[in-house]
């Protein structure tokens, strides 16, 4: 079932509200790409959104999924649409200097279309304004003609000749992130077909893929990671040109999909081991994540939460002076490679081992930082419903604990409670706030303060202390 955004009534954009409704979206929708629609027999059944971006008075993107079907009433599929809320009068003409660009074909209806009545632009996925090297990923021959002229860019050595190629969307974010995986088919030079090689291609923005590639191969090459201390897929090459960072695809799922059907405290209990052994690698990295580097963050937060849901604005200060007074009493303590967003869809588990993606964000910090961070989405599941609070309690004393007794290194308890308690405000509750969900946000408000109390329960506490020596 799909999540009931609330939206607020004196929310900037006013059209909100209609949209809300999932058969009122689906109509207007109908009416600005019907034509194309028409042509093809088909109808747009339903459409909700999935997740909304909301800047007051100035923008609202939104990530809508409609559910097409043919003039039967007959299932076909899902449309993928990404639209984007202007203030009045800036989205027709908007609409008219796009109608110029090409698109690639969606599967169902017209690439582009404009709701004048909601001054909103829609594009039909697989085009999206803020991604054009997305024209690559989504096109399997280019991609395929890419790996046959530049073989060792996607991890093919040894002569090996890809010859065929099959793809799949791995994930897929209107306006911020695309991710596909590739089965090339290798070949030797007679043709034969002997492997399948399956490579992971994900697009950035500027020059920020450079980056990426840059960190995650100084990480790759560290002994820890080459002796498995910690386990992260390869980085093959960036391609500057396409803006497309290709990497080693791994198996397994992400926590975020898996969790409530596991034995979640183990597996964090050897998350909370190979975290330690990644901070403990040695490697130097530019400075960031540190606690000053954090208030700021909580700081840019409440900012937020005062501009886009004012009534949440005196709870959110609240918690910011407690962290603020909280912080002053935490002892120094020696900075180690980060991660840097430590959370459940970026640990990977295939039954075997936890593995670690997306390091492009990595830097030196604080080590509280990441382990702040995965506590505070255990925090969000229990706000969700995902987890009970003993849950949550068992959970995070495990991967806590794992971690204390993997590393040399004194890591007061009391500073990672801090960091989760921060990580609360700054993530969980700021995307809440964005996303316009104010029921969420109360729960992620509940628990944030018990946190920041110091209230994160007796199991919790007990299991720790029995694993500092």
């Amino acid at each position: 079932m799909a999540k009931q955004i609330k939206i607020p009534e004196d929310c900037g954009f006013p059209q909100l509200l209609e949209m809300s409704d999932k058969h009122r979206l689906a109509a207007a929708l109908q009416e600005t790409l019907g034509e194309s629609l028409r042509a093809q027999r088909q109808r747009i059944y339903s459409c909700n959104i999935k997740r909304m971006y909301y800047k007051p008075g100035r923008r609202c993107r939104l990530n809508m999924i409609a559910k097409i079907r043919n003039e039967n009433g007959e299932k076909l599929g899902e449309q993928i649409y990404y639209g984007r809320i202007l203030p009045s009068g800036k989205g027709g003409k908007l609409f008219q200097r796009l109608q110029r660009k090409n698109f690639l074909t969606p599967a169902f209806g017209a690439p582009l279309g404009f709701v004048p009545q909601w001054e909103m632009i829609v594009w039909a996925y697989p085009n999206d304004p803020n991604m054009r090297s997305m024209k690559t990923l989504v096109q399997p021959g280019k991609v395929l003609a890419r790996a046959q002229a530049q073989p060792r860019l996607f991890g093919i050595h040894n002569g090996y000749r890809p010859t065929t190629i099959a793809t799949r969307l791995a994930k897929y974010v209107p306006g911020k992130r695309c991710a596909y995986f590739f089965d090339l088919g290798l070949a030797e030079h007679d043709g034969a077909a002997i492997r399948t090689h399956t490579i992971f291609g994900k697009t950035y923005k500027a020059k920020d893929g450079e980056a990426a590639y840059a960190i995650m191969n100084k990480i790759w090459q560290t002994p820890a990671c080459q002796n498995r201390g910690f386990r992260m897929p390869q980085p093959y090459g960036y391609d500057a040109n396409l803006k497309i960072l290709w990497q080693e695809a791994i198996t397994g799922r992400a926590l975020a999909k898996i969790a409530s059907g596991i034995a979640l405290p183990n597996v964090l209990r050897e998350a909370g081991g190979r975290l330690a052994a990644f901070h403990d690698s040695g490697l130097r990295l530019p400075e960031l994540y540190t606690l000053d580097f954090q208030l700021e963050k909580v700081q840019r937060a409440v900012e937020a939460v005062q501009h886009t849901a004012p009534q949440y604005a005196e709870a959110c200060l609240t918690l910011q002076q407690m962290l603020v007074a909280t912080a002053v009493s935490l002892a120094p303590i020696a900075f180690t490679p980060v991660h840097g967003s430590f959370k459940f869809s970026h640990i990977f588990y295939d039954e075997r081992e936890v593995w670690f993606i997306d390091f492009d964000g990595a830097h030196q910090g604080d080590p509280c930082y990441d382990l702040g961070r995965l506590i505070a989405y255990l925090g969000k599941l229990q706000a969700e419903g995902e987890l009970d609070d003993a849950e949550v309690q068992h959970a995070a004393a495990s991967f806590c604990a794992a971690y204390r007794e993997a590393t040399p290194r004194l890591v007061p308890q009391a500073r990672v409670n801090w960091f989760a308690s921060s990580h609360m405000l700054t993530s969980q509750i700021y995307k809440a706030v964005k996303s316009l969900d104010e029921s969420l946000l109360e729960r992620l408000l509940a628990i944030a303060k018990k946190w920041v109390e110091g209230s994160f329960g007796e199991k919790y506490q007990e299991s720790i202390n029995r694993a500092i020596p």
